[in-house]
């Protein structure tokens, strides 16, 4: 099989140089660089890659988990949410040996509290846009800045999260 690809060696995004393709963002989400731009290296790396159609029995099963492996990381998983929702895990392992992170959402309170959130900014979204049409105008700037105001906790939380595991890391 082909080596899998360091995208970054072939693509570099936001470069200056050499750009085939930019457009201008429609949408006050982003506030940094009204730009964006696709670059692509002088290095042309060429693979074949053999049709899934032509793997051996050998070859499939060293690509894809199996159905019953798949079931046993579902299982793991909820086990390790509910301990962690029952205080049976703790979810700040100082050694180092796994990581709870991305469970959070797997427990019933950060279930709740992700259905919430996107419930809160669909509802402020469609009232914004009830009452664009009762006004009579269509502004797609103020749909995405409603919901940008609906998603920046969530956001915010994220970008914190990250820095986080950076230090760790």
């Amino acid at each position: 099989m082909a080596p899998f690809a360091d995208i970054h060696s072939v693509t570099d995004f936001n470069d200056t140089t050499s750009s085939l393709y930019s457009e201008e963002k429609s949408c006050p989400l982003h506030h940094e660089s009204p730009l964006r731009k696709v670059s692509f290296s002088t290095i042309v790396a060429e693979y074949d890659i053999e049709n899934v159609s032509d793997y051996s029995d050998e070859e499939r099963e060293a690509a894809w988990y199996s159905t019953p492996q798949l079931r046993e990381f579902k299982r793991i998983v909820k086990l390790a949410a509910h301990q962690m929702e029952t205080g049976q895990l703790d979810p700040f392992n100082l050694d180092g040996t796994w990581t709870s992170r991305g469970l959070e959402g797997r427990t019933t309170a950060g279930y709740r509290q992700r259905r919430q959130a996107r419930a809160d900014a669909v509802a402020a979204v469609f009232l914004e846009q009830h009452r664009q049409y009762i006004a009579g105008f269509k502004d797609p700037k103020i749909l995405a800045e409603v919901y940008r105001e609906y998603s920046a906790v969530s956001q915010a939380l994220a970008r914190l999260m990250g820095k986080q595991d950076a230090v760790v890391a």
